[in-house]
């Protein structure tokens, strides 16, 4: 490989290389690397950034931190291509959009793993951080994000590191108001499709399959299935077992039909399969129950 680099600056403080360019012998462009980092921390309203990369990077690409600053974030945002971040035992695989603030204690790395990995790097240290550390969002990157983060660098680049940190404290809030409103549509849409599983979940109580409900959600499986852990901290065929069986207690306490019948009516292969679910779930036979609960036939 061949390297070419042009605009370099060493100073006592600090330094930058911008332009930085990687050639095949055949002059195919690889990567493009656009940097600044200040050794020192200049604060502006309780936040100061010192290093901002522009990377423009191919597979050979692959930093690990042999130095951990547990005080300090790295905002990592993709702009193109795939890369892989870990932060002491997580990993994340990252496209488009996927932004990550790490904030490790022993452990950082970041590799490309696909053709490309394209993205905006900052170091920062802030005392209110908003957003959750180690945890992977999904925002668009507007235009006038791409401004700010050019006119970050230019500042700290002219030795403006103040006025570099004020606009990176747009930037971030920006990138904070955007996530905020994301997270609530995305909260609206969870609370929205899990109702509506509920409710095929009861209207199917004889046929139910995650696939069916997926295909009426219009969701993929995995979708359905993060949906209910995350909200119901089970799996949506879990969550649809205790709806049958909580229906199950209903027609014992207040219906005639036989145990056969309801083992009928909420989709059981027979009634054995139905008796063993009921005393799995509620610690009592549906004989037993039924009789505990005030009627006094026991209907078979």
């Amino acid at each position: 490989m061949n390297y070419k680099y042009t605009n370099i600056l060493f100073d006592n403080n600090n330094f930058f290389v911008y332009n930085v360019l990687k050639f095949q012998n055949y002059g195919v462009f690889l990567m493009y690397f656009d940097f600044f980092v200040v050794n020192e921390w200049a604060y502006t309203n309780r936040i100061s950034v010192n290093s901002v990369y522009k990377l423009y990077t191919d597979p050979s690409y692959n930093i690990n931190h042999r130095i951990i600053d547990k005080n300090k974030y790295i905002l990592l945002f993709t702009m193109h291509g795939k890369g892989e971040v870990c932060v002491d035992e997580q990993t994340w695989q990252v496209g488009a959009n996927d932004l990550i603030i790490a904030n490790a204690t022993h452990k950082l790395s970041y590799r490309c793993i696909g053709d490309v990995w394209n993205l905006w790097l900052f170091e920062f240290k802030m005392d209110d951080l908003g957003l959750i550390p180690n945890h992977l969002y999904n925002t668009p990157f507007k235009k006038e994000y791409f401004d700010l983060t050019n006119t970050i660098l230019h500042y700290l680049k002219i030795g403006k590191q103040v006025l570099s940190s004020a606009y990176f404290q747009i930037f971030y809030r920006m990138f904070y108001d955007c996530i905020c409103v994301s997270l609530k549509k995305d909260k609206a849409v969870e609370n929205l499709l899990l109702g509506k599983s509920i409710e095929y979940m009861k209207d199917n109580l004889q046929n139910f399959s995650v696939s069916e409900l997926s295909s009426y959600l219009n969701v993929s499986t995995r979708t359905v299935e993060k949906l209910f852990q995350k909200h119901c901290h089970t799996s949506p065929i879990d969550y649809y077992q205790s709806i049958r069986l909580e229906y199950s207690k209903q027609y014992l306490e207040s219906t005639e039909y036989s145990i056969t019948e309801i083992a009928s009516l909420l989709g059981y292969s027979n009634s054995g399969h139905f008796s063993s679910s009921f005393k799995k779930y509620f610690h009592s036979t549906p004989t037993k129950y039924r009789t505990t609960s005030g009627v006094k036939n026991d209907y078979k």
